[in-house]
């Protein structure tokens, strides 16, 4: 995709995925009432849920699993794994 898209063009694309990837969580809390708010970012994503995480003095980092096995998710590597061993602050991954 990058041979056939500008950079502006494809921040524009992974800006509007990530947005739809949140819709269904951000319908869920406001149902609840909670207080929130949601960062689309580009890059190693690891790296990033870490920075953001830092940048937010977040005391915890909570997210979910793909649900890989051990061997598969050793093989492939998981975000989750990543983010466990990059956080310098606690990391609850949910199945």
């Amino acid at each position: 995709m990058r041979g056939h898209a500008s950079q502006e063009m494809l921040e524009l694309h992974f800006l509007q995925e990530g947005k739809w990837a949140l819709q269904a969580a951000e319908e869920m809390l406001v149902a609840c009432g909670e207080e929130f708010s949601t960062h689309v970012v580009p890059g190693d994503i690891a790296r990033r849920i870490v920075q953001l995480a830092e940048q937010h003095d977040c005391v915890r980092i909570v997210m979910g699993t793909r649900g890989l096995g051990a061997l598969a998710g050793l093989v492939l590597g998981s975000v989750g794994y990543r983010v466990i061993h990059l956080s310098p602050i606690p990391v609850t991954l949910v199945k």
